[in-house]
Formats: structure tokens, C-alpha cells, sequence
């Protein structure tokens, strides 16, 4: 009996010395990986360069996306283990394809009806120098990963847009003696546009990304969603920057 007592004691022991050590290395573990990811009061500076597929949201629906180029650099302070603030400077070309249909009813006052279909085709290309201010989460259960979010002050350097629309017409004329008018038949007409002041020269917007980061080498995903509306031109609806960014990165640790 009593040497039953003495091994259920040195069992209890040997259960809470193992779980000493196993509460241990999870600490050990997760000061590593929180030291890794961020060092409060620790600025860096990281250049970065890659490409960005970019479009426009608005009332049409015929932009598509184009490809451009990106690069720029960010400076960062880190506030504590799991936050850094960072301030940046990139520039990128942006724009959109057109490629879609638009359709247009238009009743006169004089009770004539006319539909305008107009097939478009062309492109905008244009190019920003963007100052993103983030805010940037290190996660803990993730070693390499961190979340960022932030504003970004954009400045517009150049802009040309042109486009071709092959137009279709169809009219409807009503008369008082006849209750169902006259149709006419469709005409058809080729006509191209072609302008260099199309945006404001200012945008803003937030910024959404996501940052893989080894060995001070980074992998930056970053969405744009412009908030202004950056058309410039009365013949054209409104519409707002969007912009997929992926960039590669080094962090150089200042002292």
C-alpha cells in the first residue's frame, strides 16, 4: 500500500513537472515569435517593387483590369511587439481597359424617344505617387504573418485616356394623331475620343494587405479602394480608383 502512495505521488510530480516545462516552451515560444515579428521602439525602412492589376468602379460597367508597375519604399516604428506605424511613399501606374457596351434612353420634350447603344473600346493609363499611412498588426500564432490597414493620399502625375464607340441609334417619334408613332430605323456611326485631362489631381482611399516577412524579405498583397471620385471630365460618369498590388520587399533595421 505504501509503496502505491509513494509511486501515484512521484506520478503527480512527473505530471506537473512536464506540465512546468511544457508551459515553459509555449512562453519561450511565443516571446520568440512576437520578437521576431516586431521590436517596440525599433525604426526600419523597407524599399519595395513589383506590379499591380488596376480598374475602375462606377456606373459602367466595361472596365476591366490592366497590368502596371509599382515601387516605392515605407519607413516604420514599432509601437509594441504586435503594432508597428508605417509611413510611406510608392509610385504606380494605374488606368483601366474598356471593353463593354453602353446603352442610353433618352426622351426629348417634344415626346421623341431615342435608344443609343454604343460598344466601347479604348483604355486609361495614368500614373499616382501614393503616401499610404498604415497601421500594422503582427500576429502572434502566425510567426511570419502581419495584417495592415490604413489611409493613403494620392497625387496624380499624368493621365491620358482614349476610346473608340461604335454607336447605334434607333428612334421613336409620337405624333398627336398617331397613338404608336413612327420608328425609325437603327443609323450607325463611328466615333473616337481621346483626352489627357480625365482625373482630379488628388485621390484618397484605404488600403487593405496582408505581409508574409522571413528573414527580413517580405511579400506584400495590398487591395486599394479609392474613396474619391477622381473623374475630371463632364462628357464621362464618375467613377473610383481600384488596385491590387503585389510587391517584394527588405527591411533594413535602423539604430
Amino acid at each position: 500500500m505504501l509503496k502505491k502512495n509513494i509511486f501515484a505521488t512521484e506520478t503527480k510530480n512527473e505530471n506537473k513537472n512536464m506540465k512546468k516545462i511544457i508551459v515553459s516552451f509555449l512562453l519561450v515560444s511565443l516571446a520568440m515569435t512576437m520578437s521576431a515579428q516586431n521590436e517596440k521602439g525599433q525604426f526600419s525602412v523597407k524599399p519595395l517593387a513589383g506590379v499591380n492589376l488596376s480598374t475602375l468602379a462606377g456606373s459602367d460597367d466595361f472596365y476591366k483590369y490592366r497590368a502596371g508597375f509599382t515601387a516605392g519604399a515605407e519607413l516604420e516604428y514599432g509601437v509594441s511587439p504586435i503594432l508597428g506605424i508605417s509611413l510611406g511613399a510608392l509610385y504606380s501606374q494605374q488606368g483601366a481597359k474598356f471593353d463593354g457596351q453602353l446603352n442610353k434612353s433618352i426622351i426629348s420634350q417634344t415626346g421623341e424617344s431615342s435608344i443609343d447603344v454604343s460598344w466601347v473600346t479604348g483604355k486609361l493609363t495614368c500614373s499616382y505617387v501614393y503616401l499610404p499611412l498604415m497601421a500594422n498588426f503582427y500576429i502572434p500564432a502566425f510567426k511570419y504573418f502581419s495584417f495592415r490597414i490604413g489611409a493613403q493620399f494620392g497625387f496624380n502625375l499624368n493621365n491620358e485616356m482614349s476610346l473608340e464607340l461604335f454607336n447605334s441609334k434607333q428612334t421613336t417619334s409620337f405624333h398627336p394623331s398617331h397613338s404608336l408613332g413612327t420608328i425609325e430605323p437603327y443609323t450607325y456611326s463611328m466615333s473616337t475620343l481621346t483626352s489627357k485631362e480625365v482625373c482630379k489631381t488628388m485621390d484618397f482611399g484605404i488600403p487593405l494587405g496582408l505581409t508574409y516577412e522571413y528573414m527580413n524579405y517580405s511579400l506584400n498583397i495590398l487591395y486599394y479602394f479609392g474613396l474619391t471620385d477622381v473623374c475630371d471630365n463632364p462628357d464621362l460618369s464618375s467613377f473610383h480608383n481600384r488596385c491590387l498590388n503585389l510587391t517584394l520587399g527588405y527591411r533594413f533595421k535602423l539604430k
